[in-house]
C-alpha cells in the first residue's frame, strides 16, 4: 500500500506545513534561541526587534528548565545545564534593564492588568532580584540534592511568574508605544550584549526605586 505524506494534499501537489509562531508574537518560531526575523507587510525589508528577541529568550529559558527535569539522576549534566541557565538568567535581565525598561518607564502607560510603565517596572526590577537569589540559592547546594531541586524549582517558578506577567503587561506596552524602527535598533544592542555576555556573568542586584528613578529621567 502507498503510503501517504504528512503533508497535507491538495489535488496533485502536497502543500508544505505552515511555518510555526511564538503565540501573540506574528513571528516564526526559532531555534537555539536565536528568533527569526519579522517580515514588514509591504516586504520591504526583515526586521528583528527587541520585542521578538525577549520572546525568544523566554521560549529558551522554558525548554533548558525542561530539559533540567529530563536529566534527573544525570549530575554531571544537571549541573551543566543549570550552569549555563544561570548565567544566561543573568545576561538576560541585565540586557532587558540596559535597553529594554529604560525606554518602556519613557513611553510606556502600562497595559492590560498593569496600571503604569512604572509598576511594571518596579514588579519586574523586583523580579529579576529573586530569580538571581533562587538561582544563587541552588548554587550553594549539592547538584542532584533535594535541598537543590528546591532552589531549582523556585527559580523556575519566580522565573515562570515573571515571563508571564512581562508577556502580557510589558512587551504588550512596548510594541504599542515604541516605534518599530527603533525596537529593531534596541534588539541589536540587546543581542550585541548578550552574545558577549555568553559566558559567565554576573548581574549587580538593583533596587527598583532607584532604578525607575534613574532611568525616568535619562
Amino acid at each position: 500500500m502507498a503510503t501517504v505524506n504528512a503533508q497535507t494534499v491538495q489535488g496533485s501537489r502536497t502543500a508544505p506545513a505552515a511555518p510555526a509562531t511564538n503565540p501573540g508574537s506574528g513571528i516564526r518560531n526559532h531555534s537555539a534561541g536565536i528568533p527569526f526575523i519579522r517580515q514588514t507587510p509591504n516586504n520591504e525589508g526583515n526586521f528583528m526587534d527587541i520585542v521578538d528577541c525577549i520572546l525568544a529568550d523566554h521560549d529558551r529559558q522554558r525548554r533548558m528548565f525542561a530539559a533540567l527535569d529530563q536529566a534527573r539522576g544525570d549530575n554531571d549534566t544537571l549541573g551543566k545545564i543549570f550552569n549555563r541557565l544561570r548565567n544566561f538568567l543573568e545576561a538576560h535581565a541585565e540586557a532587558e534593564e540596559l535597553y529594554f525598561y529604560p525606554r518602556l518607564l519613557q513611553l510606556g502607560e502600562g497595559a492590560l492588568d498593569s496600571d503604569s510603565a512604572e509598576e511594571t517596572t518596579d514588579d519586574a526590577i523586583d523580579d529579576h532580584n529573586k530569580i538571581a537569589e533562587a538561582a544563587e540559592a541552588a548554587k550553594k547546594e549539592k547538584v542532584g540534592s533535594d535541598a537543590w531541586w528546591k532552589c531549582v524549582d523556585k527559580t523556575n517558578l519566580q522565573n515562570s511568574k515573571h515571563m508571564s506577567e512581562e508577556e502580557r503587561q510589558g512587551l504588550t506596552d512596548f510594541r504599542r508605544k515604541v516605534p518599530l524602527e527603533e525596537r529593531v535598533q534596541l534588539g541589536l544592542k540587546y543581542l550585541a550584549f548578550e552574545s558577549h555576555h555568553s559566558g559567565e556573568y554576573e548581574r549587580e542586584e538593583k533596587d527598583p526605586e532607584e532604578y525607575i528613578e534613574k532611568n525616568e529621567a535619562a
